[in-house]
């Protein structure tokens, strides 16, 4: 899973804001593999530890580990790889002598996952046998704030501004458009319709 380097965004509850995303410290003790489904199911991954701020930010955090990262090299032996494989190992930070690989009786295979906090390291990486149950940092993008708030915001200023532009309008041109209408009005009044003679009523007065 990618993680952007965004801080926007609100983390879900029970989840604290990182440096470039949203964190969550398991205190359930699980393998590596059982550690990355838990992860999964609450939608994101074992931890990406990108660069030393990161480092840093965990340091208070891990007194009490180790806890599982999400590196591995299962896939290939002596070949670390993050979970998402587009995530370049550049950053590193691992404890003297590490990852040393040490095999013991019953597991040959060696150790092949990365766990950070052991009382030895510290926030030093250690590679382990993957099959260890320990604790785990789960990591996942923060939610995108919600726009709704800011659309109900809008349309009230819109309203605002609206009603507002008509009580302007109405100080600034209303004086004129009455002064307008009673100068019409008087207008009308003082012209008089024009008034014809009537023959008929002259010729009956004559006669």
């Amino acid at each position: 899973m990618y993680f952007n380097r965004s801080t926007d965004g609100v983390c879900p509850s029970g989840w604290s804001k990182g440096v470039s995303s949203c964190f969550k410290m398991y205190e359930l003790r699980r393998h590596w593999n059982e550690a990355r489904t838990v992860c999964q199911k609450d939608g994101g991954d074992l931890l990406t530890i990108r660069d030393e701020c990161m480092t840093h930010h965990l340091e208070a955090k891990i007194l009490d580990g180790p806890y599982w990262i999400g590196l591995s090299d299962q896939k290939e032996e002596g070949t670390w790889r993050w979970l998402n494989e587009s995530i370049m190992l550049v950053y590193k930070h691992w404890g003297p002598g590490q990852p040393s690989n040490h095999q013991t009786t019953g597991h040959k295979e060696g150790q092949d996952c990365a766990e950070i906090g052991s009382q030895k390291f510290k926030t030093q990486w250690n590679d382990a046998d993957c099959n260890k149950a320990h604790k785990f940092i789960c990591e996942r993008l923060a939610t995108p704030p919600s726009t709704d708030g800011a659309v109900v915001i809008f349309g009230i200023i819109m309203a605002v501004a609206a009603v507002s532009g008509v009580i302007i309008a109405a100080i600034i041109f209303g004086p004129r458009l009455y002064r307008s209408i009673r100068q019409t009005t008087g207008n009308s009044k003082a012209t008089l319709p024009m008034t014809f003679d009537n023959p008929a009523k002259d010729s009956v007065q004559k006669a």
